[in-house]
C-alpha cells in the first residue's frame, strides 16, 4: 500500500506541482486521505451500481497495470480548483477529499484518468 500511495503522490507532484505543494505544506504530503480509496479501489466513493463498471477497467488492465492510480489522480485534480482557490487547510483537505467523488460522474473520471494515463504514460501505443 506505501508503494502505491508514494506512486501516487510522484504522479501527483509530475502532473500538479502546484497541487502537490500545497498538499504538502498542509500536512497532506503523505497522501494518507487516499489510504481509503486505494485500499477498497473506490468502493465507498461510489454507488453499488457505479463500481463493477470502475472494477472492470481496473482489473481489465486495458490501459496499464495500475489504472486504479491514475483513476485516484483524477479524483485530486478535479479537486485543485476548490483545495487551491479556497486554500483549505488540513483537516479541511481531508474532509473534503473523502466527499470529493460526489461531485463528479464516475465516467468523467474515466475519461480523465485515460487523458493523464496518455498525457504521462512512456509505454508505447498498442497495435491493433
Amino acid at each position: 500500500m506505501h508503494q502505491q500511495i508514494q506512486r501516487l503522490s510522484d504522479m501527483l507532484k509530475k502532473s500538479d506541482p502546484a497541487l502537490w505543494d500545497h498538499l504538502e505544506r498542509e500536512g497532506c504530503g503523505n497522501m494518507f486521505f487516499t489510504f481509503r480509496w486505494l485500499l477498497v479501489l473506490f468502493k465507498r466513493e461510489f454507488s453499488f451500481a457505479a463500481i463493477p463498471k470502475l472494477w472492470e477497467v481496473c482489473w481489465s488492465r486495458y490501459l496499464c497495470e495500475d489504472f486504479h492510480l491514475y483513476f485516484a489522480l483524477a479524483l485530486l485534480t478535479v479537486s485543485r480548483t476548490k483545495v487551491l482557490q479556497e486554500k483549505l487547510a488540513f483537516d479541511e483537505i481531508l474532509k473534503f477529499m473523502q466527499e470529493c467523488s460526489a461531485t463528479v460522474t464516475l465516467d468523467t473520471l474515466l475519461w480523465r484518468a485515460e487523458i493523464l494515463f496518455w498525457k504521462h504514460s512512456t509505454a508505447p501505443i498498442k497495435e491493433k
